[in-house]
């Protein structure tokens, strides 16, 4: 570790525990009271706040299961404030004298129409527009009840999907965080993550393309944090719920089906809130894929097609709970399971689910392939958190979190081909079984404090330490060949500090925000099998700044800096081989640097519905899969750093824009021009993708809601991909007083998901090399929810109290 990252880890540790120490007051007042509803019983976590004459907040609390409340201000005249969802706001004016001042007590009335309203018009718009993020919010979209988060997340807006399962925002590669933690996953273990977890378990995404120094610098396009679902009711509530899809395919002859049951339930009680969220699926999605190579030397032609049958099966138990110690203090943990078993072959009953047609020297010859990939996956991660507010006034607290995760994954592959012979009869089985095996594991460590200083700046500071190991070992099996074995173990250490400030100026009409991160990296990957090792140590500094400008609620403009790495993947860095099929195949690099991406952006935001961003970045030591081939015409795709790459977006949004009362229109366009160089290769493209959808909100509590997507052509490192485009729909009822759901979806309407490839550049001897991927990924769903629990409604408790952002003015930029 380096005296520079010694000398501002220390730094920040001192300002956790020191600003603390430092912040005494004046001797404060005390005021008591109680809150109740009409029929006189205490209302918990009712929020009760002190105002000043200028509306600045100094003290806010919540109640306790008494319905009483304790704040601490200086002595004077206040208005006091107490509000809660489903009730009437109550403002009274109050005197407060040293040493204690008892408040008579406060009575909320019902807000009978504004509930009511709730129930038809559902307020909370589908996409909302932050000052430094884009909101989605998953529980009001129509496809909830049947879909699982992939299926979601890649509505979201600027969101895609690259040929490896990668999550990309606005073009560029983005870590997945889970309710303010990181995954600790991309790839194939996120792709897992995300289907065995039911749609109806996530209240919304937040889409942060630059985020503060708060959160980590891994990502290059920043972060999607998926924000799930916590019950605010008192006693027992919850929700169960299934769905069942299906459809039938005559070209392939195959008939996909789909099914889940899932369970969402929550206890609150007076001192503990405990949740548990359980899902169980059944997923099965077939797959063309087809293949066209030309060689120079030997003078050489290979077209391949096959058909790949997915099954999967997935589960994910999850379940916490939080202590409510004391007003100050609140302890929680946090446990997940999630597990898979994926099986990857041809249609039941064929022998075969593939052909090769190659070419040599004008003479021309066939063999049958079959495969088959069992793939097993078991993850697991503890989190325990605990929280000390020391001033709520000032929002003053300090968070730990200690946290786990494992990811433990096998899998045989198993592929076999045969040549047909001149008089059409099949010659000798040639059989390669390669089998893999993985353990990840996380151990993170981390510390964060804030506070209000200077009246109405917010300071934020911490610390983090992670440590990943990983273990990985191969069997590659083949017909005529001595066996080969692959090693590779990697471990990686990374320790951070950070510090930010926010400040509003001039009545909180602008805001400036600036932060700094330091991240100190060890790793050291040792691939065994050969004997060769790749130990690496850097230290980085991640700058970010956030200018805001706030007009109005109709007009918000914002410019960012910021400054990002994305650090190669596990199995990015393992070089042992996984087949895609008979002749391709894809292998990791331990020799892969991270990328580097500096990112600034300018937004604009009007009239609540209507915004447009503008972004340029730049990144070096790009990662992309380097294509080569053997003179047999196998396929091999190596990571590797390929260049740079400068792009410029513009971003055109429109939030649920009303058309009419029953008619909402969201609108997402997305321009991006990309300019890849590596030495005297360079390719340029412009990108256009878009996203729409309109939400039919209809009498009798339905609603319609249709979206569709699309993407250009583009050109990213070796590879050149065609355009996709899909179309959805769906249909939902809410009846017996929004207890029972009935939903109805159809996906991809036109069974427009397919793509095409082709690599340019690479290997010269290449004169052509195409691949062509078919998903049947159209599916008929109907899904049922109930929901189930006590009426009496309580405020959802956050940790730290009380929101301090109405204090900043136009926002805690990147912030929260």
């Amino acid at each position: 570790m380096t005296k520079t990252f010694k000398a501002v880890l220390l730094a920040s540790i001192f300002a956790v525990f020191a600003i603390p120490a430092s912040a005494a007051r004046q001797e404060r007042v005390q005021a008591k009271g109680k809150v109740f509803d009409v029929q006189g019983q205490p209302l918990a976590f009712a929020t009760v706040a002190l105002m000043a004459k200028d509306s600045t907040i100094v003290g806010g609390t919540s109640t306790d299961m008494e319905g009483a409340y304790v704040l601490e201000a200086n002595a004077g005249s206040y208005t006091l404030v107490a509000s809660m969802i489903g009730y009437r706001d109550l403002s009274l004016e109050v005197v407060l004298r040293a040493p204690v001042t008892e408040l008579e007590e406060i009575t909320l009335e019902d807000d009978s129409e504004m509930l009511e309203a709730a129930k038809v018009t559902e307020k909370v718009n589908l996409v909302e527009m932050k000052m430094d993020k884009i909101v989605m919010n998953v529980s009001q979209s129509a496809f909830a009840q049947t879909s699982n988060a992939l299926d979601l997340v890649k509505k979201a807006p600027g969101v895609t999907i690259d040929k490896d399962g990668n999550i990309k925002l606005n073009g560029k590669s983005v870590s997945i965080w889970i309710d303010g933690r990181p995954s600790h996953m991309d790839g194939k273990s996120l792709e897992n993550l995300l289907r065995s977890t039911s749609g109806t378990s996530i209240e919304r995404f937040e889409l942060m393309p630059n985020p503060s120094s708060k959160y980590d610098a891994q990502g290059q396009g920043g972060i999607i944090n998926i924000k799930t679902k916590r019950n605010a009711l008192a006693g027992f509530n919850g929700s169960l719920g299934g769905s069942a899809a299906g459809m039938y395919f005559k070209k392939p002859d195959v008939f996909e089906w789909n099914e889940d049951l899932w369970a969402n339930l929550n206890y609150r009680g007076k001192k503990t809130n405990t949740f548990v969220n359980l899902y169980e699926g059944i997923y099965n999605m077939g797959m063309d894929f087809s293949t066209e190579l030309e060689l120079r030397e030997p003078d050489f032609k290979q077209h391949t097609e096959s058909f790949q049958n997915n099954s999967y099966r997935a589960f994910n138990v999850k379940l916490g709970n939080d202590w409510f110690i004391n007003d100050k203090n609140i302890l929680g943990v946090i446990a997940t399971v999630p597990g898979s078993w994926n099986v990857m072959g041809g249609r039941k009953g064929e022998e075969y689910n593939g052909f090769t047609d190659q070419t040599l020297a004008g003479e021309t010859a066939r063999d049958l392939s079959s495969s088959l990939n069992n793939q097993k996956n078991l993850q697991g991660s503890a989190n325990i958190n605990y929280t000390h507010i020391f001033d709520p006034d000032r929002s003053a607290e300090l968070t730990a979190n200690l946290d786990w995760y494992r990811n433990a994954s096998r899998d045989n592959n198993s592929i076999s081909d045969r040549v047909v012979l001149e008089d059409e009869s099949l010659g000798d089985i040639h059989e390669k079984v390669v089998a893999n095996g993985s353990v990840l594991d996380i151990f993170s460590a981390k510390l964060d404090y804030q506070t209000v200083v200077w009246k109405n700046a917010m300071l934020e500071t911490g610390a983090k330490w992670a440590l990943s190991m990983t273990d990985n070992k191969m069997l590659k099996t083949e017909t005529g060949l001595a066996d080969n074995r692959n090693d590779f173990t990697y471990r990686e250490q990374v320790a951070a500090a950070y510090v930010s400030l926010a400040k509003p100026f001039f009545d909180n009409k602008f805001t400036v925000k600036a932060g700094l991160r330091g991240e100190y990296t060890n790793s050291f990957g040792d691939w065994k099998s050969t004997g060769t090792s790749t130990p690496r140590s850097y230290f980085d500094l991640f700058p970010t700044v956030f200018l805001g400008y706030n007009h109005s609620e109709n007009l918000m403009l914002n410019l960012s800096y910021t400054r990002r790495i994305q650090r190669p993947n596990y199995q990015n860095l393992n070089p042992a081989e996984e087949y895609v099929d008979a002749h391709s195949l894809v292998k990791g690099n331990p020799d892969l640097k991270p990328q580097y991406t500096n990112s600034v952006s300018a937004s604009v935001m009007f009239f609540k519905h209507f915004s447009v961003a503008m972004g340029y970045d730049y990144t070096r030591d790009m990662f992309t899969q380097m294509p080569e081939y053997s003179v047999s015409g196998e396929q091999i795709l190596t990571w590797a750093n390929f260049g740079t790459n400068q792009m410029a977006y513009v971003n055109a949004n429109i939030s649920a824009f009303p058309i009419a009362k029953w008619l909402q229109w969201t609108l997402n366009l997305n321009a991006l021009y990309s300019d890849n160089r590596n030495g005297e290769l360079r390719n340029s493209n412009f990108i256009f993708a878009g996203y729409t959808d309109f939400s039919f909100i209809l009498p009798k509590d339905w609603k319609i809601q249709i979206d569709g997507s699309y993407n250009t052509p583009m050109t990213w490192g070796y590879f050149k991909l065609s355009s996709m485009w899909s179309c959805n729909l769906g249909v939902k009822k809410t009846m017996l007083d929004n207890r029972l759901t009935i939903s109805f979806d159809v996906d991809d309407i036109f069974r427009s998901s397919h793509q095409n490839m082709e690599i340019i550049g690479g290997d010269p001897n290449v004169i052509r090399a195409a691949s062509t991927l078919k998903y049947y990924n159209q599916m008929v769903k109907i899904g049922v929810m109930w929901n189930f629990g006590q009426a009496q409604r309580t405020r959802y408790r956050k940790v730290g109290s009380l929101d301090e952002t109405s204090r900043l003015g136009s926002g805690s930029l990147g912030g929260k």
